[in-house]
C-alpha cells in the first residue's frame, strides 16, 4: 500500500438496501439503481454483499486498468454460472484455455471473412422482411430475435436453422427467467443445504445440445466450407491438437446463445428509436438511397454508411445489450486510491458509464452526430463489447450484422411504432427492451418525436 493509498472503503448504499437490489433473484429496477448510486457516490463505490466486499466502478481510467492494463490480475466473476449451459466456452474459460480457443477460433472472424457474411445477412435480411404484411403490426422483438439467430445459423454455422429457432428461442428464453435467481444469494445457500437438489439450468443445456446435434448433423469435418463450425472442427493448436468434441460443443453453443442475443437486443432498441425520430430515420434513408440506391447493401457500401453506424453506436450507447460485467480480484491491487483486497467483486456497467457527463456531452439525448465527430470518447468509457483479452471476439460481425441490417430494413419500409414512447427496459441476460410490436408501411408516413429513458 502507498503513501497515497485511501484508508477504508468507498462510500455506498446500506448493506440491506444493495441486498435488496442486486441479490433479490430479479434485476428488473438494477441499471437504474446502479446508476442511481453512481451519481450520488461518484465513481467508485462499494457494499457488502454477506461474507463479500463489492466495488463499483464508473471511471474510464479504472475501467481501462481493470479490462486492459491488469487484466491479468483479474478473473471473471458470477458468469462462471453459466457453465453447466455454455461449459467451458470464450465466455466462461479462463487462462490458457481461453487463449487457445481464441486463436484457434480467431480465424472465423477475421476481416477477410466478413464480405461473405454480409451477403448471407443481407439474404436472412429480406427473407424476413419478405413475411411482413404491409399495415399488419409484426411483433419485433419476436423477428429480431428469430433473425438475429438464422444469421448465426447462416453465418457461423453454415446452415439454415430455420426449423431449430422454436427449440432454440425456447432454451434461452427459459435461461433468462432462470438466470437471475442463480444469483440470487439465497441460491448459493440452498445449494450448501441441498446440494443435490435439481438444478435448473441442465434441462436448458438439454434442449439447447439437441437442437446443436440436429444441426451438426451429417456434417463432418471432411465436408469441407469455412463456417465456424468447419474451423471448430479442424483447427489445430502449435502443437496439432484439434478441440475435443466437449470444446466444439461448449464453444457452439456460447455463439449460438451470445451470438443472437446480444444482436438482438440492439437491433430491437435500434428500430424502436428509428422508428420514433423522424429526422434520424430519414438520415438514414437518405444514406442509404445514395449510397445504395436501389440495390441491396453489400459490404463495399459500410465505409459510406457513415451515419447508419452511428446510429448503431450510439444505441449501443445507451442500451448496451451487456449492461454489466464483473471480475474478481485474484490479489491485493488498488483502484482510485482505495484498496481492494483480494477476492473482492469489480463490478462495470456499460450502461451508466456510457451515460456519465464526464465522457458525453447531453448523455441523455441520442445523437448519433457524436460519432461522426473526430475526437472519438476517451478509453475506457465506452466498452459494449468489453475491452482486452476478454473483448467480445464476434465484434466486427456484429458491427456488420446491425448496420447491413438497419440499411436494408430502413431502406425498404417504415417501422411505425404502437406507442409515442420507448419500450420500458427489462433487463435480465441481457439490456431487453420491454415487448415491440411495430406496423411497416411503405417510406410515406411520419412520425415525430423521441423520449429517451434514463
Amino acid at each position: 500500500m502507498n503513501s497515497r493509498t485511501k484508508t477504508g472503503v468507498p462510500p455506498g448504499p446500506f448493506p440491506l438496501d444493495a441486498l435488496r437490489q442486486y441479490a433479490g433473484g430479479s434485476f428488473a429496477q438494477a441499471p437504474r439503481h446502479l446508476l442511481s448510486y453512481a451519481q450520488r457516490y461518484g465513481p467508485i463505490w462499494s457494499f457488502n454483499l454477506l461474507t463479500r466486499r463489492v466495488f463499483v466502478l464508473d471511471d474510464a481510467d479504472a475501467v481501462r486498468s481493470v479490462l486492459v492494463e491488469q487484466q491479468q490480475l483479474f478473473r471473471k466473476s458470477r458468469i462462471q454460472r453459466l457453465k453447466p449451459v455454455l461449459g467451458e466456452g470464450l465466455v466462461t474459460s479462463e487462462n490458457g484455455l481461453h487463449v487457445r480457443q481464441r486463436r484457434l477460433m480467431q480465424p472465423s472472424f477475421h476481416r477477410s471473412r466478413l464480405p461473405g457474411y454480409a451477403d448471407a445477412i443481407t439474404a436472412e435480411v429480406l427473407r424476413t422482411i419478405g413475411n411482413w404484411q404491409e399495415g399488419q403490426a409484426v411483433d419485433v422483438t419476436a423477428e429480431m430475435m428469430r433473425l438475429a439467430l438464422t444469421i448465426v445459423g447462416a453465418t457461423l454455422f453454415g446452415r439454415d436453422v430455420t426449423s431449430e429457432t422454436q427449440n432454440v428461442r425456447a432454451a434461452v428464453e427459459e435461461l433468462v427467467t432462470v438466470w437471475p435467481k442463480q444469483l440470487a444469494f439465497w441460491n448459493d445457500l440452498a445449494n450448501r443445504v441441498l446440494p443435490f437438489r435439481p438444478r435448473p439450468l441442465d434441462p436448458i443445456a438439454k434442449r439447447l445440445d439437441e437442437s446443436l446435434m440436429r444441426i451438426i448433423a451429417g456434417r463432418h469435418a471432411n465436408d469441407g466450407g469455412e463456417d465456424l463450425l468447419a474451423t471448430l472442427m479442424t483447427a489445430q493448436d502449435e502443437h496439432g491438437n484439434r478441440m475435443t468434441a466437449q470444446q466444439v460443443r461448449d464453444e457452439a453453443i456460447t455463439l449460438l446463445i451470445t451470438g443472437h442475443e446480444t444482436t438482438a437486443s440492439a437491433l430491437i432498441w435500434m428500430l424502436a428509436i428509428v422508428g420514433l425520430n423522424t429526422q434520424v430515420r430519414e438520415r438514414i434513408e437518405a444514406e442509404v438511397d445514395v449510397v445504395v440506391g436501389g440495390g441491396i447493401p453489400r459490404f463495399e457500401h459500410l465505409p459510406e454508411l457513415r451515419y447508419t453506424a452511428a446510429v448503431f453506436e450510439e444505441t449501443l450507447r445507451l442500451y448496451p445489450p451487456i449492461w454489466a460485467f464483473g471480475r474478481r480480484a485474484m490479489e491485493d491491487l488498488e483502484l482510485l486510491g482505495y484498496r481492494i483486497p483480494r477476492g473482492s467483486t469489480v463490478i462495470m456497467s456499460p450502461y451508466v458509464t456510457h451515460r456519465n457527463p464526464r465522457y458525453f456531452d447531453n448523455p441523455l439525448e441520442f445523437k448519433p452526430e457524436r460519432w461522426l465527430e473526430k475526437d472519438p470518447p476517451p478509453k475506457g468509457s465506452y466498452f459494449p463489447f468489453g475491452a482486452g483479452a476478454r473483448g467480445c471476439i464476434g465484434e466486427p460481425l456484429a458491427r456488420l450484422e446491425a448496420v447491413l441490417t438497419l440499411a436494408t430494413i430502413v431502406g425498404r419500409v417504415r417501422l411505425v411504432p404502437e406507442r409515442e414512447t420507448l419500450p420500458d427496459v427489462a433487463p435480465q441476460l441481457m439490456l431487453r427492451p420491454a415487448h415491440l410490436s411495430m406496423t411497416p408501411l411503405h417510406r410515406a408516413n411520419t412520425r415525430a418525436g423521441i423520449v429517451v429513458q434514463a
